[in-house]
């Protein structure tokens, strides 16, 4: 059994894409634990080809992290900024230490959120600002980022509670497709246990909506004419015409 404090073991191929073994590697004992192919169950996600590897789904997802998160940082500090804006001071001197103390007061009071008093005349400011028409909205840009997200994972946003543009159809189609592709891993995993391990098993889905859908297929049952009830008594008697 797998030492649940060592890091997983990695596998070794050979030039025919060949399990030939796996390796384990304890990084206080610096040894290394051999496994057979057999003495492990191993899983391929989203293999191409002759891989036996498969793909990494963070190979996929680390670029839209890393954009989403660069792009909450960036509208962070200009939200911030709106608070507390930079400001241009012009001073009339170049003394060095001039410049200093009067860095070093200004910055103690605006951190403090304090007034700041200075001689008239001496010091000229203004803040640093930027048109609102030459700046973008980022935040259309991180919705579609989260969207991508979602995408890549293959999970719908309505799965972690979020219905937002969501009806009541779409939702169920949404769930319904997310559904096939679940039952399609789930059928995998049964696939490698039993060929792998021996044994038989049986996933669930936890909540499926196929039975609230309508089928598309004929029915095969003969449908009757609906029968008219008689309005009036004589409609059920047939009559002869003649001398009775």
């Amino acid at each position: 059994e797998l030492n649940e404090s060592l890091p997983l073991p990695f596998m070794l191929d050979n030039n025919k894409g060949r399990i030939i073994r796996y390796e384990q590697v304890n990084k206080i004992k610096k040894s290394i634990k051999k496994f057979k192919p057999e003495e492990i169950f191993h899983l391929s996600n989203d293999r191409i080809a002759d891989e036996v590897h498969g793909v990494r789904i963070l190979d996929s997802l680390k670029w839209l992290i890393e954009a989403r998160n660069e792009a909450m940082t960036d509208w962070k500090t200009v939200l911030h900024r709106n608070v507390r804006p930079i400001r241009l001071w012009y001073l009339d001197t170049d003394d060095e230490t001039e410049i200093a103390a009067f860095k070093l007061k200004t910055d103690t009071a605006t951190s403090k959120f304090e007034n700041i008093y200075i001689p008239k005349g001496t010091v000229e400011t203004e803040i640093a600002t930027v048109a609102p028409n030459q700046t973008l909205n980022p935040l259309q840009w991180i919705d579609k980022l989260n969207d991508y997200f979602f995408q890549a994972v293959n999970v719908p946003q309505i799965i972690i509670g979020n219905a937002k543009e969501f009806t009541d159809a779409s939702g169920k189609i949404v769930y319904l497709s997310y559904e096939q592709s679940v039952k399609a891993e789930q059928l995998y995993v049964e696939e490698q246990v039993l060929g792998q391990l021996n044994l038989w098993i049986q996933l669930t889905f936890p909540a499926s909506l196929q039975s609230d859908t309508v089928t598309d297929q004929p029915s095969m049952e003969l449908e009757e004419e609906p029968q008219e009830q008689a309005t009036q008594p004589k409609d059920t008697k047939a009559e002869l015409q003649g001398k009775k």
